[in-house]
């Protein structure tokens, strides 16, 4: 509606199908876990017995060799998602144009926006009860980096005001979602005190 560009609606699937399919996981998780055993939000959902697994597969490959490889392999692809669709003679809008200020499309934006920012909350409080054992810092990792891609990549397409008035919601969506990923980095830091911490554990 809005002509915007085509990264929005692929990452916006992407990512509808990584939470389906974290929630998949969640549930099957909790499902074979023992009858007796009552599911919390703070029970892991493997099973102690899979921490050898988990330490075997970490011996394996380096944390810093895997992480710099995953950015790069990542930045490739990105690179060649812009290629082709450069070739394919499709810019970042339909026409070429900047896009327009049609409500239908501002209003779900917002509200986007509003839903993407409120999804860190629930995350925040829930470290202050698990101190955050447990916490993916890979995730935030490429979380904040993949934001800051992309609001430079709204940004580096056109400064122009009606151009960024458009996706000024985009742009809260995803920059508001970095200050957040920090306050669960701050947590993490604070909470890891006075204990060994492996930086890229997961």
């Amino acid at each position: 509606m809005a002509r915007l560009l085509p990264t929005m609606i692929i990452l916006a699937v992407y990512y509808s199908v990584c939470d389906i399919v974290l929630l998949v996981q969640l549930y099957y998780y909790r499902a074979t876990q023992q009858r007796d055993a009552v599911a919390s939000e703070s029970q892991p959902l493997l099973s102690p017995d899979a921490d050898v697994d988990r330490e075997t597969s970490k011996a394996k490959v380096s944390p810093y060799i895997t992480y710099p490889l995953l950015t790069i392999g990542i930045a490739v692809v990105g690179i060649a998602s812009w290629y082709i669709q450069r070739s394919l003679g499709q810019g970042g809008q339909r026409d070429g144009g900047l896009p327009k200020l049609e409500w239908k499309s501002q209003v779900l934006g917002y509200i986007s926006a509003a839903l993407y920012l409120g999804s860190r909350i629930p995350q925040i409080a829930h470290n202050y009860h698990t101190r955050c054992e447990g916490l993916s810092l890979a995730m935030f990792f490429f979380s904040i980096s993949g934001n800051l891609t992309y609001v430079a990549s709204i940004l580096c397409k056109s400064l122009d005001r009606e151009y960024v008035l458009a996706n000024t919601s985009w742009l809260i969506g995803s920059g508001g979602t970095v200050l957040l990923d920090c306050i669960v980095l701050a947590q993490f830091v604070y909470f890891a005190r006075g204990r060994p911490v492996d930086l890229f554990e997961d």
